[in-house]
This record gives structure tokens, sequence and C-alpha cells, in this order.
């Protein structure tokens, strides 16, 4: 009997032994798993990262190619100078570290950008240069908008009108002020249900007339500046849109006007994708610098 019991407790034994053994495999096995997942995010993380700069080398070969050649203008002048070169096709380039680089997404113009900045309550720069090259054109620019019936009764959108052309003030003490003479800042508002085109004109006033009475000799260029004052949705902005004319009526649509270039560079490195898109406004005529806006799909900044 005796003999009996205590191969029933070896029979025991073994059976808790193989159930400890099972739970440290268990836990054993967790741990490498999550040690696995860890070095694939840790490596996830650094082929992001090479994937990043590996956009940001193509916004920055871009830059210097639009800055330094005034036929990259447009993407696809920017993309026939990639075509030309030995080492790059379509606007695809490859680094020594095999990550991989190209421009094949960028636009001319990408309203949605402007649309973004416009419902986060910030403001929205339009550019209207080389007018004296141009013969005066455009002479004005129409702004089309009108609210949607959910939009907010106090929704208005502002408009600025900035001479980009220093003028000498003579002020009350006869000195001479340089001043960037302001034509025109208005707040517009349309209860409307159909779009209606507010017409504003270009009228390179004299900053030392009065109510320009009094024009420059010469045209000159100009910024416009919009901002959307109160609760704005995206629907209310979908129908706005600014339109150049090279007559003073706003009747026949100018061939000039708006220059604005949106390069979006894919950055790729073992499988991994970054996307920098920059969004460039034409070459400050103030300062002379070449500014851009730069944002990352991936919540990447850079400073």
């Amino acid at each position: 009997m005796i003999n009996q019991c205590r191969q029933d407790e070896r029979g025991v034994i073994i059976v808790f032994t193989l159930i400890l053994l099972g739970v440290l495999l268990s836990v054993a096995l967790s741990f490498f798993y999550f040690i696995l997942l860890d070095i694939k995010k840790a490596r996830a993380i650094d082929n992001s990262t090479v994937a990043y700069y590996a956009a940001d080398a193509g916004v920055e070969r871009s830059l210097y190619i639009i800055k330094k050649q005034e036929a990259a203008s447009s993407t696809s002048a920017l993309r026939n100078i990639y075509s030309q070169s030995t080492v790059n096709e379509d606007g695809v380039f490859s680094l020594t570290n095999n990550a991989e680089w190209d421009i094949n997404e960028s636009s001319d113009f990408e309203k949605n950008f402007f649309r973004q900045r416009l419902v986060n309550g910030e403001s929205v720069k339009l550019y209207f240069l080389n007018r004296q090259a141009q013969n005066s054109d455009p002479k004005s620019f129409g702004l089309r908008w009108y609210r949607s019936l959910a939009a907010s009764p106090n929704l208005k959108m502002q408009v600025a009108i900035n001479q980009l052309m220093p003028q000498f003030y003579q002020n009350e003490q006869t000195l001479q002020t340089l001043v960037y003479y302001a034509e025109d800042n208005s707040i517009i508002t349309d209860d409307s249900s159909d779009a209606v085109t507010f017409c504003y004109n270009f009228r390179d006033c004299d900053i030392n007339s009065n109510n320009c009475e009094a024009t420059l000799p010469n045209p000159v260029d100009y910024v416009v500046e919009l901002k959307a004052l109160g609760e704005i949705e995206t629907d209310d902005v979908d129908h706005l849109s600014v339109i150049a004319y090279s007559d003073a009526d706003c009747l026949t649509t100018s061939t000039y006007g708006v220059t604005n270039l949106t390069l979006k560079s894919r950055g790729i490195f073992n499988n991994n994708r970054q996307i920098i898109v920059a969004h460039i406004p034409p070459l400050d005529p103030l300062s002379g610098l070449f500014g851009f806006v730069l944002f990352s799909e991936n919540d990447i900044t850079k400073e």
C-alpha cells in the first residue's frame, strides 16, 4: 500500500513539473515576443528616419534647382530637369544607402493646404508678381465665396491688399519714412445661396496722395492676405476661389495670377515611406529670401 502511494506521488510530481515547465516556457516565449516587437519597432523607427531624410533630400534638391533655375517654376519643368540628368529618371533619385526619393506627386497648386489654413484660423497669402513686366496685368482679382447654409452667422472673410514696393512717406515733420502701403483691408460676408464675386482693383496708389487720387509711375506687385473670421468649416472654404483679371471690372480672365508650388517628396527605405510636403510661395520680393512652409504627413517636423 505504501509503495502504491509513493508511485502516485511521483505521478503528481511529474504533472506539476510539466505544468511549471509550461508556465516558464510561456513566460519565456512572451518575453521573446515582446522583445521581437521592440526590435521591430526600433528598426521601423530607424528605417522611417532614413526614409524621412531621403524625402528631405528630395525637397532640398528641388528647392536648390527652383532657386537657381527660373525654368523650374512648375512641377512639370522640375521633372523635365530631373529626366535630363544621368542619375535621375522621372523625378526618382537613388541614394547610396539604398534609400530613394521621388517628387512624382508634386503639383503646381495644392488647394488642400490653403483650405486647411483657413479652417485652422490662419491666414493665406496670395502673390501677384511681375505686373510691371506684364503691363499692369493683372489689374484686378475676384474673390468668389458664399457660406454654406450651416455656417455660423458671424462668419466673415477678411481681405487685405498690400503693395510689395516700398514708398517714402512724407510725414508732418517732413521726415521721410519707408512704408509698404496697404491699399485695402476689408471684411466681407455673403448671405446669398449663390456665389457672389467681390471685385478688387490693384490701384497702384501713391501713399502721399489722399484716397488713391494719384498713382505710382510704374505698376507694383501685391500680396493679398485672406483670413476667415469666426467659426468656419471645410464646406465653407470649398466655395471660395480667387481669380486674376486683366481688366478693372473682373470680366476678362488674366493669363497671369497667383504663383504657388507644392512639392511632395516621398522617401523610401526598406519598405518604409515618409512624405514631406513643402508649400512654396514665390521668391519673397521684400527680403530676397527663398522661404517655404514644410509639413510631413507623419507628424515629423523640421525647424
